[in-house]
């Protein structure tokens, strides 16, 4: 950050702390909350808001140009949020930056400079961001395609030409070839995308119609790309991931449902949005942020890339009685074990949700009712379903639960009881 940047700062912090009311107002400017993952977006930044006791006013424009005339970049929508009546500004940065280049969207960002304003998925010079590690997420996922499955002859799907998500995936992509010896091919990749399943489409027609290549996986920018991969894959007579692995990135709910479900990288997208509200509101009442907040990105390893489903994988594995599982035999170990799983980023929510689950999931075989294990298990689930749940690790839970009760609870009745409390969970997952 430059000493102008920081002077800048400074000067905003000692006028927010002097003029912040009790219950700030948040402005969250977005293109749109009509795709999955820009829905999931506002909703993750109005929870979060709450839990602070802030508003949020949603300022949804459009996507920007660079065909801007005058002192004002995109639509008039967005100039509400300088409005006295909005206290800080959340940038959807990865969205807004999309179709424009890095100096108008930094142009677009630094009009609002005069409110403290932090921006998500794209980097701006001067204002706090927060990303999400996609170059360890990309990379280790191609290196798992190429060690774990053997596979080779990679294509790669882009995103959109400059936007700096989809440039550091698609470096991700080449590094992690040439780390592992496979020389980059320019046939396997596609013109720049949009990360629309159309895009994803004309890929898959590019590579087998025009370029007649013969490929052993395809790896995608994002899930939405994927799924237009698959649908024309398909349509070709090709089966995944028997004929050819298909893998995406975000983890969005459509990654979950895709037939055969799609390998991904799961983004933290409820932890995103929780350090993007946290540093808003700390500017806004004077405190210090990081220029830089990068959440952890993980693998969502499913059928698309070869793996056995981790749904029945780990139902078989774990139905078999291992050693590791067999130390897993006190009701602490099952409860910690639990909250590794759940993995919920809200301070005590994990613990709070483990216990629960465990002691409800007890008490429904020692009294034969299974009504509130299944409550609390519905409840837990919606709790994390927009984009940080996996219902494969949620299967794995039951698993550990249902060993737990075997190893606790041996008798011939109490058996019987286990495997209908066991077998609705399963189904209600």
């Amino acid at each position: 950050m430059s000493k102008t940047d920081k002077k800048d700062q400074a000067k905003i912090k000692s006028n927010a702390a002097k003029s912040t009311p009790a219950r700030p107002t948040i402005a969250f400017l977005t293109v749109s909350v009509e795709d999955h993952f820009s829905l999931a977006m506002w909703t993750e930044i109005v929870k979060a808001a709450h839990k602070e006791n802030a508003n949020v006013v949603s300022l949804v424009g459009g996507a920007l140009d660079d065909s801007h005339e005058g002192p004002h970049i995109g639509s008039s929508i967005y100039q509400a949020a300088i409005e006295d009546i909005i206290d800080a500004i959340i940038i959807y940065g990865s969205r807004l930056g999309t179709w424009v280049s890095k100096e108008t969207f930094d142009k677009f960002c630094n009009q609002f400079k005069s409110k403290p304003i932090v921006s998500i998925g794209q980097a701006v010079d001067g204002i706090p961001v927060v990303l999400s590690d996609n170059y360890s997420g990309m990379y280790d996922l191609v290196v798992h395609l190429i060690e774990e499955h053997g596979y080779r002859r990679i294509a790669f799907i882009r995103g959109p030409e400059h936007q700096i998500e989809a440039e550091t995936r698609f470096q991700a992509y080449k590094d992690a070839l040439s780390d592992t010896g496979i020389q980059i091919n320019p046939g396997y990749i596609s013109q720049p995308g949009n990360w629309e399943t159309q895009s994803g489409e004309e890929a898959v027609r590019l590579f087998f119609d025009e370029r007649n290549l013969n490929l052993e996986a395809i790896v995608c920018a994002n899930d939405t790309m994927a799924l237009g991969a698959m649908w024309v894959l398909k349509k070709h007579g090709l089966n995944i991931p028997d004929d050819i692995a298909v893998v995406g990135f975000d983890d969005q709910v459509i990654a979950k449902a895709a037939t055969p479900p799609l390998s991904t990288v799961r983004q933290r997208l409820r932890e995103q949005c929780r350090q993007a509200v946290e540093i808003a509101l700390t500017q806004a009442r004077g405190g210090e942020v990081p220029d830089l907040v990068e959440i952890p990105t993980k693998l969502s390893l499913r059928q698309s890339c070869g793996c056995l489903s981790t749904v029945f994988g780990r139902m078989i594995t774990n139905t078999i009685v291992s050693n590791s599982n067999a130390e897993i035999t006190e009701r602490e170990d099952v409860i910690t074990k639990i909250a590794s799983i759940i993995e919920t980023s809200a301070e005590g929510t994990t613990a709070n949700w483990s216990k629960r689950l465990f002691d409800t999931f007890i008490a429904g075989i020692e009294k034969d009712n299974s009504d509130k294990f299944l409550r609390e298990l519905t409840q837990c689930i919606e709790e994390r379903f927009h984009i940080e749940a996996d219902f494969n690790e949620w299967q794995s839970i039951i698993t550990m639960l249902r060993h737990f009760a075997y190893t606790h609870y041996p008798s011939t009745e109490t058996t019987e009881r286990i495997e209908a409390l066991c077998n609705q969970a399963r189904v209600l997952i």
